[in-house]
């Protein structure tokens, strides 16, 4: 079955050549997916009526695919409503079937092609279709049939630009752009209620625009540039200059905001200040527009939705060229917002999400931030004040402290949660002299990376999944002198559980929260380490994982204090037994491949050749001061 949209939906149905007599058509198309009962079908033949190639995507594909299209240029969007218009009659899809008459007035020589538009609720902009080609088959009646299981798609597309569009909630709706500060110039725009008929919109004395009353529920209003805009407000004489959009009742914002700029909504570029304040203390908006600019300017999306306390939802921002203070206070006291949007930028500007959520106090989930290195105040207050963030996942591995780059940045937020960071991050909880790191009651999940066999055990004070793709995740037993490995039923990780990781070598394996916990893991013979370190006391033995797929003898001797890095795993001597040669290995063996079991090999071998600091973190084994290293420690000088 062919894809079903959900929403307003459109498809054109191109059916091959036809032919004709000088009498009424009836089409019958059977087979027609349940989804679409209630559908509109409309059918006309196309010598007589011409599309936009720009309206219809891939409409050259039909016209060049031998289809008798007689095609010529429609001059606006306005010309193709009314050509819709005119199609007659229309039927409605019903028990999966419908059937169309057409009034032909070719001559019965003449072969033509015929099209069927499908549509839910009529033509508007953004209205999606599907493109097929298709067999007709011709009754003895005289009637023509298409089975739809057997058409074929061509293309997808909007029939119309996607422009930014109010929709009534409540009756009665007043709808305006206000204005702050005059901008340099004026940006020139149209507004439509029926996406047919434009009309110049009007400031009045350069205070407000012209108010159009959306008297119905349901009732929308289109607003689009006359033709291009170099932007919808900008920065002069030291201070904004901008345009911001009012309602007095409950109205959902939809369609491309670049509309505004570009009439073709083709603009991928939001200039300094172009959206500044847009939706400022707009607190009937109740969703927002599409915001698909890619590259961003100097505070473009700046205080963008400010106090919109009816938000509940934020935009897509897949924006990866960002600029100073791009995002700065975008959702500032968004109360009712509850998921913030992926942040996607790997390369950040100075103050870029400067307040971005500050005070949402909604807000349950924030965004994963990938960007492997911070700028100058990036994070600032990015977070502050929200109450029910409990979990953040980051890629930077430092926090570049002396240009507060987090300053505040999870102030206030959840008082127990999880964060997620690169193993390399300074996982001190340190909050003095203006420095803001991770908050003393959260759960800290740091990555691991597999060693030269593709290795690594892992351990953690928190329920967590796997996000790095291609890891498997594996328990432990003891079974003679081997360590048989057996791959558990999916990637979840209990709290203080012990595991083994395998995967391509060398890889840093990242981890997201688990919301599911009903899963359970099978029985091990792994033991977690702490979230810092793990100590064994003076003479514990313990066997732990090497730089290859071998477990060592991890023996700290007279030592008291010896420990293995964080977040890691090892198995107790008590399971086994240590042999009478002070060095040996055992061997890791996989429940699927295992066909025996091999002996200790009494092989000269280092037990650890990574070295850690008294905070867990791994180390030069050069670095000065305390470290530890093959479960003793050094102090280098």
């Amino acid at each position: 079955m062919k894809k079903i949209f959900t929403f307003l939906a459109a498809m054109i149905l191109a059916v091959t050549q036809v032919h004709a007599d000088s009498s009424d058509i009836t089409l019958n198309i059977t087979n027609i997916p349940s989804s679409y009962d209630g559908f509109k079908a409309y059918l006309f033949g196309t010598s007589n009526y011409e599309f936009n190639s720009n309206a219809l995507p891939g409409i050259n594909q039909i016209i060049n695919t031998n289809y008798c299209w007689n095609y010529y240029n429609v001059s606006s969007f306005k010309d193709f409503y009314e050509l819709v218009a005119s199609l007659y009659p229309v039927s409605t899809i019903s028990n999966s079937s419908v059937n169309v008459s057409w009034e032909n007035s070719l001559s019965s020589t003449t072969d033509i092609s015929m099209a069927i538009l499908i549509s839910k609720d009529g033509i508007t902009c953004g209205s999606e279709y599907e493109l097929y080609s298709t067999p007709i088959l011709k009754s003895t009646d005289g009637t023509y049939s298409v089975d739809m299981t057997k058409m074929t798609l061509l293309t997808s597309g909007k029939l119309m630009r996607d422009y930014l569009c109010f929709t009534a909630e409540e009756a009665g709706a007043v709808v305006d752009f206000e204005v702050d500060k005059i901008p340099i110039t004026m940006p020139s725009i149209q507004y439509s209620t029926d996406g047919q008929t434009w009309t110049d919109y009007k400031f009045q004395y350069n205070y407000h625009g012209d108010k159009i009353t959306l008297e119905n529920v349901g009732d929308k209003v289109y607003f689009k540039a006359t033709s291009t805009n170099k932007t919808f407000s900008d920065y002069s004489e030291g201070s904004p200059r901008h345009l911001y959009f009012q309602s007095t009742a409950k109205v959902a914002a939809s369609g491309n905001v670049m509309s505004l700029l570009d009439e073709t909504c083709a603009c991928t570029t939001a200039p300094a200040y172009c959206f500044y304040h847009l939706f400022f203390n707009c607190t009937n908006l109740t969703s927002a527009p599409q915001l698909p600019a890619t590259t961003l300017g100097w505070n473009s999306y700046g205080a963008m939705f400010y106090g919109c306390t009816s938000l509940t939802e934020a935009p897509e921002l897949p924006a990866t060229n960002l600029a100073e203070g791009c995002y700065f206070s975008m959702f500032c006291g968004c109360t009712s917002l509850t998921t913030a949007p992926e942040l996607p930028a790997t390369t950040l500007a100075t103050k870029c999400y400067w307040y971005m959520f500050n005070d949402c106090s909604s807000l349950q989930k924030a965004p994963y931030l990938p960007a492997p290195q911070l700028a100058s105040e990036s994070y600032y207050k990015m977070f502050y004040g929200c109450g029910l963030v409990n979990s953040l996942s980051v890629k930077f591995t430092d926090w570049n402290t002396s240009e507060s780059a987090t300053s505040f940045w999870i102030a206030d937020v959840a008082s127990s949660g999880t964060f997620f960071c690169p193993e390399a991050l300074d996982r001190s909880r340190d909050w003095t002299n203006g420095k803001a790191h991770i908050p003393s009651n959260w759960d800290i999940i740091p990555s691991v990376t597999l060693n030269d066999a593709g290795y690594a055990t892992y351990s953690a004070s928190a329920d967590i999944d796997i996000e790095t793709e291609g890891i498997k995740v594996y328990t432990a037993k003891v079974n003679g002198d081997d360590i048989v490995l057996t791959e558990a039923t999916n990637s979840y990780i209990p709290a203080a559980v012990g595991v083994m990781l395998y995967g391509e070598p060398g890889t840093e394996v990242f981890f997201k929260k688990k919301t599911n916990t009903s899963t359970t893991i099978a029985e091990n013979d792994l033991k977690a380490t702490s979230i810092s370190t793990y100590s064994l006391a003076k003479y514990e033995k313990a066997w732990a994982l090497g730089d290859d797929d071998k477990f060592l003898m991890y023996d700290p001797g007279t030592i008291s204090g010896a420990s293995f890095a964080s977040n890691r795993a090892y198995i107790p001597a008590t399971l086994h037994a240590f042999p009478t040669s002070s060095q040996a290995k055992m061997s890791i063996v996989f429940a699927d491949d295992e066909t025996g079991i091999s002996s200790v090999k009494n092989e000269k071998a280092t037990v650890c050749t990574q070295a850690f600091n008294a905070m867990g973190k791994r180390v030069n084994a050069n670095e000065k001061g305390l470290i530890i290293k093959n479960g003793k420690k050094y102090f280098n000088k």
